[in-house]
């Protein structure tokens, strides 16, 4: 309770610094995330699930938190596991709140996703006005962020993306252009948190400061990316995971795909696997699921075969998502792609080729909402920057060729699937 009416005192100093239009509109999204969180809540509760989670790896944060508090797991061990901070996260809550139930403790960590959802659409709002957005278009990007059904879906679960995509907002807001003691200190904080909930997803920072820094002090960042790979000591480890994930079972699993495997199974190259998975990866990534191939998915699979709770809620979250990513923002981010490239805004850029990349190779492009976070707000930030007043015949044509490619796309990706 005391960490959430701190967090909480937070999002409301960062309001009082907003106009009071773009206040207002924050605090009625932030009420109806909350309307949200509760009818889920009730109807995890209908379903019989005391602790208020819906299984996956909500539950298993929140239950190794608790073996660390019963003496079951040591430090060291937790550190081994896949985000380690959210699991201290969750262990805050736990040994601050001793007189509260599971179901309670488990609503005032997703109450604190939330405020930290919020927290990253104001920050992304303050970043996008100072790279020469207008008032109009930073609104309009804050909106789309907040009504996006992916974003609502997250932050409603007990998972560590919300806190990983504040920790980015921070990064975002960092002068690069300074290398100061302050920033270096600031980033080096912010590595390390990024690091302990999602393994060196701090390295577009380190490409953007990079980019932005003129020569003599490119070096020092240079030195300083050195000395943060080799100090957390996962780089070589995540090398060595991805060679051994191509061959296994597991990765059949969560790629949750059969094209590819045995074409990546044949050939024990570990290189030209990688660049299998990438151009298989890629695609599903972007494209994956569209709307009808998610409708077809909840019929054909239903709920006695998942290991966590799906509700109407959830579904129509997800399908809300995937329809104004396939059908409005995607295309549009396609059109602008075909007409200019170049490395203007690289820290959004980074991001989002950080985790195209990593997701593709890693998973063959991943299929959950949770992990397209990352390249949602960054396609929303580019096509929201780009976006024109008045389509030309050309840009009518481009999004006609668009449509075409992608439906046909998915109409071929789906009949292999099926047969």
């Amino acid at each position: 309770m005391i960490i959430l009416f701190f967090l909480l005192s937070y999002m409301l100093y960062k309001l009082s610094k907003l106009s009071i239009f773009v206040r207002n509109i924050i605090l009625f999204f932030f009420f109806i995330y909350i309307i949200i969180l509760m009818i889920f809540q009730i109807n995890i509760a209908k379903a019989g699930i005391k602790d208020g989670l819906y299984g996956s790896d909500a539950k298993l944060y929140y239950e190794t938190a608790k073996n660390f508090i019963r003496g079951a797991l040591s430090i060291e061990e937790i550190f081994k596991l896949n985000g380690p901070l959210y699991v201290f996260w969750n262990y805050l809550f736990i040994i601050t709140s001793p007189f509260f139930s599971d179901f309670i403790i488990v609503l005032m960590i997703k109450i604190s996703n939330i405020i930290f959802m919020f927290l990253f659409s104001i920050h992304i709002y303050t970043f996008a006005l100072r790279n020469r957005f207008n008032e109009k278009k930073a609104i309009f990007l804050l909106i789309l962020i907040l009504i996006s059904g992916g974003f609502i879906y997250t932050s409603i679960r007990n998972l560590k993306e919300s806190l990983l995509l504040y920790l980015f907002s921070e990064a975002l807001l960092l002068d690069k252009r300074k290398l100061s003691t302050g920033n270096i200190f600031s980033f080096l904080f912010l590595a390390y948190c990024m690091h302990y909930i999602k393994p060196l997803s701090f390295m577009p920072f380190v490409f953007s400061f990079f980019v932005s820094l003129e020569k003599p002090k490119k070096l020092v960042i240079l030195v300083l990316s050195i000395f943060l790979i080799f100090t957390f000591g996962k780089f070589t480890k995540y090398w060595e995971y991805l060679g051994y994930q191509y061959f296994s079972e597991e990765f059949k699993s969560y790629s949750q795909t059969n094209i590819g495997i045995e074409i990546i199974r044949n050939e024990r190259d570990f290189l030209q696997n990688m660049i299998r998975a990438i151009i298989l990866g890629v695609p599903r990534m972007l494209l994956f699921p569209s709307p009808v191939r998610y409708m077809i998915e909840i019929i054909r699979i239903g709920d006695n075969e998942k290991n966590y709770y799906e509700g109407i809620e959830t579904y129509i979250l997800k399908l809300s998502q995937y329809i104004l990513w396939w059908y409005i923002i995607l295309p549009l981010f396609f059109l602008n792609l075909l007409k200019e490239m170049n490395i203007q805004d690289f820290s959004i850029k980074a991001i989002f080729l950080f985790f195209l990349l990593t997701y593709s190779i890693k998973l063959l492009g991943s299929t959950d909402i949770r992990e397209k976070l990352f390249l949602y707000f960054t396609v929303y930030y580019l096509v929201i920057k780009n976006l024109k007043h008045k389509f030309t015949k050309s840009d009518f044509w481009g999004l006609i060729f668009i449509y075409f490619g992608m439906g046909l796309f998915d109409l071929i990706w789906t009949v292999i699937n099926l047969c």
